[in-house]
């Protein structure tokens, strides 16, 4: 749910058949978010939710789990790694863009867009929400749900508040959302 294929007319079509529409806000800009929910909102009535990735600053640090990677914001070593990628993304006819966005900035504004938007839950993978995250969705009354892919994983999940958890195989679609890779 980091993007792609999620649309706002296939959003809203799992939305009205019962399912658990997610808006795909992993890699969006909050802006960009914010549009994909108002269209959804606009082709349904039934509840949506926004789904986010959480980055090393951004997530819990569960006892047992191992300690996150740090962060990577270094120019030079986002630099050199787009410049090994891309002969790949030429030979795949597609462009690698610069690394120039916070995420960290751009997690908190898009949880807030979820609170002003009075979204009934937000969907986090790749670890359990910083408390601060946690304790702000819930005092709006949304709801915490995070994908686990380990039975580790679930109990420091619900350990962190998640309300719901999303168990997730190792076959999920090309990507994991393993908390320690």
């Amino acid at each position: 749910m980091g993007g792609g294929v999620a649309t706002p007319a296939l959003i809203a079509a799992v939305a009205d058949c019962g399912g658990s529409g997610m808006v795909p806000g992993g890699e969006a800009t909050v802006d960009a978010a914010r549009e994909v929910l108002r269209e959804t909102q606009w082709r349904t009535g039934r509840p949506i939710g926004l789904h986010l990735h959480l980055t090393p600053r951004s997530r819990a640090t569960p006892a047992g789990l191992g300690r996150p990677a740090a962060p990577v914001s270094d120019p030079g070593i986002l630099s050199a790694y787009r410049t090994a990628l891309l002969p790949d993304a030429g030979a795949l006819r597609t462009h690698l863009p610069l690394p120039s966005r916070d995420h960290d900035a751009e997690l908190a504004d898009k949880v807030q867009l979820a609170i002003d938007e009075r979204l009934p839950y937000v969907s986090f993978t790749f670890g359990v929400p910083a408390a601060g995250i946690v304790d702000a969705l819930h005092d709006a009354g949304v709801a915490v749900l995070v994908k686990v892919t380990a039975a580790a994983e679930a109990a420091a999940a619900a350990a962190g508040g998640a309300d719901l958890l999303i168990a997730q195989g190792p076959k999920a679609g090309g990507s994991s959302a393993i908390f320690d890779p």
